[in-house]
């Protein structure tokens, strides 16, 4: 096992990915108001590849979470316990947020006079994950994301117990067959698409806490950032491998200068609402093109402003109540990791 309790570098690329991702959300911003930047923006046409830095949350979880069950000691009779932990963790703040879009939407309609109504059936399945599949739109466009995620959940859980088996067929066999299931399995909907994404996260792992198989985990990731390629494009896998390499260099880097990656969960789920408001009702005032790239960084700080607030009101008591559901016999909860 590696020695390092807590990787300090997945929380730095935590930050850097959402101030991507927000920068770009920002930045595309259109409404009824219009567009902050045209179409034809030098600004917004150079932004247009950051919506991939999405796909490295899902690499940080294919290396975090068997990272997690792994020190817990996971086993398959605990899967139930599992999912309740991880649905507790993420659900809470979810429903915030859905509550928050909700809210505005509440109040906008109350300003202008128009009408605002709640689908009950859109609400519920956002709550379980399956509005994708129900031909409702995602009140979040972001939303979607934590769908796949929760997919992964389920998945690790039934392989865990095979991908770290001590036979070395049945490990490598289970690892290859997920990451290829890509090549039979294509819908976007489902996490088979990303498979490769979760893999090199796993194969991550197995690199930092074996290293008497680093040749041949190297290997095997090369191997997954060319699939990556060729399931959902180049700029995809470069990232990936970017984020591989912020881990890998990052890993000894013990001082925390601004680091938001704790409270980034927040923040990617309310950087659309808070942010987004603000840039809506700027988008009428702004006209030159620095006032608008002012309007743009003005949104990304207040929306961590916010999300360090709903962190501690919302995210942090459901991080708590998660802990109290343990997923191991063999360690006391005093021991159990954070992730």
């Amino acid at each position: 096992m590696s020695k390092l309790s807590y990787y300090i570098s997945i929380d730095y690329l935590r930050t850097i990915a959402a101030i991507l991702i927000s920068y770009y959300h920002f930045v595309n911003f259109e409404s009824s108001n219009g567009a902050l930047f045209e179409v034809d923006h030098p600004i917004r046409t150079s932004s247009h590849y950051l919506s991939d830095v999405v796909f490295v949350f899902f690499l940080i979880s294919g290396f975090i979470i068997p990272l997690s069950m792994q020190r817990q000691h996971f086993k398959l009779s605990k899967f139930a316990h599992f999912l309740l932990r991880r649905w507790v963790r993420i659900e809470i703040p979810y429903v915030g947020s859905i509550g928050l879009i909700l809210l505005i939407g509440l109040l906008w309609s109350l300003k202008s006079g128009i009408p605002y109504e709640i689908n009950g059936w859109q609400v519920m399945h956002h709550l379980t994950y399956t509005t994708a599949f129900s031909g409702f739109d995602w009140l979040n466009k972001i939303y979607w994301t934590l769908a796949i995620e929760f997919q992964f959940y389920v998945i690790i859980a039934l392989i865990f117990p095979l991908l770290f088996s001590k036979n070395t067929w049945i490990r490598y066999s289970t690892l290859l067959l997920f990451g290829a299931s890509f090549l039979l399995l294509e819908d976007l909907r489902m996490i088979f698409r990303y498979a490769p994404l979760f893999t090199l996260g796993i194969l991550y792992l197995f690199y930092s806490t074996e290293p008497e198989r680093k040749t041949l985990h190297l290997i095997l990731m090369v191997a997954f950032l060319v699939a990556t390629w060729f399931s959902l494009g180049l700029s995809p896998a470069l990232y990936t491998a970017a984020a591989l390499l912020v881990i890998h260099l990052m890993n000894s880097v013990e001082s925390e200068p601004f680091n938001a990656g704790k409270t980034t969960y927040s923040f990617y789920l309310t950087h659309g609402a808070i942010g987004g408001t603000i840039v809506y009702f700027a988008n009428n005032y702004v006209e030159n093109t620095w006032l608008k790239f002012g309007t743009v960084l003005l949104a990304i700080v207040a929306s961590f402003v916010f999300s360090a607030i709903y962190y501690r009101l919302i995210e942090l008591p459901s991080q708590r109540l998660s802990r109290k559901i343990t997923i191991s016999s063999e360690l006391p909860s005093e021991h159990k990791p954070k992730h």
